[in-house]
């Protein structure tokens, strides 16, 4: 007997296949909770929306400020209410897009998720929308403005990227909110996207173009009637 316990104290453990246990354990651990970087994807797309409205909304008022001494916004209670409905409709949208992609950064995605199609498409949107938005700001030169004031007269600009459509820049907002609802992929994205394009449609439709007409006549109307509203040939209006 204690010959065979001799024995069996001499062997040597069997060899262990594969990884160590605390290895595997944390690969379940990951698995089950999630990329240990947080959804990276989101936190891109983060990054990406506040570039665009740093570059489109403050950058563009300050070199509107430096050429003309004026930052072109038109913003106050003297608006009509469709205007103030318009105006709040898509500031909420985008500020709601970037709390989807806010509240999506912090979560734990699997890494497959994260490097999906659909995701990187949507992130790729954006930074071609922020290039659309803002290469329209720059087309318009000294006549952009955020909003419209009745008592002003802006030269008509149909010539770089409003040869192609009427409202540019308003088709670069909605491309950035649809690119969101593909990044972040969440209800609360969304929603956003819907206010944002419902706010822009009521703007276009019920602020800008009307005074445009007023303001240009017939020559507003011959270039609505040849160039889209946001997307080319779509969107023409009556040359009579």
């Amino acid at each position: 007997m204690r010959a065979r316990i001799a024995s069996c104290r001499g062997r040597r453990p069997p060899a262990q296949h594969g990884p160590p246990d605390w290895v595997m354990w944390h690969h379940q651990a990951v698995n089950k909770k999630g990329h240990r970087g947080g959804d990276l994807t989101s936190r891109a797309t983060v990054v990406a929306l506040v570039g665009y409205g740093l570059l489109t909304l403050v950058w563009r008022s300050v070199l509107q400020w430096q050429r003309t001494g004026d930052a072109g916004l038109r913003l106050s209670r003297e608006l009509p209410p469709r205007a103030r409905v318009s105006s709040a409709l898509m500031s909420a949208g985008f500020l709601a897009g970037l709390a989807a992609a806010r509240r999506n950064a912090r979560r734990r995605a699997q890494t497959s998720d994260q490097t999906s199609t659909w995701r990187l498409l949507g992130l790729g949107l954006i930074v071609v929308a922020t290039m659309i938005t803002y290469r329209s700001q720059l087309d318009l030169g000294t006549s952009w403005r955020v909003g419209v004031d009745e008592r002003e007269r802006t030269d008509l600009v149909t010539s770089g990227l409003f040869s192609l459509v009427r409202n540019p820049i308003f088709s670069g907002m909605a491309t950035a909110a649809i690119g969101t609802t593909f990044a972040v992929r969440s209800a609360m994205a969304y929603l956003a996207a819907t206010a944002l394009i419902v706010g822009m449609e009521i703007q276009v439709r019920t602020v800008e173009e009307p005074y445009l007409l007023r303001t240009h006549g017939q020559a507003y109307r011959a270039y609505a009637s040849r160039t889209g509203r946001f997307v080319p040939r779509v969107g023409h209006i009556s040359a009579t």
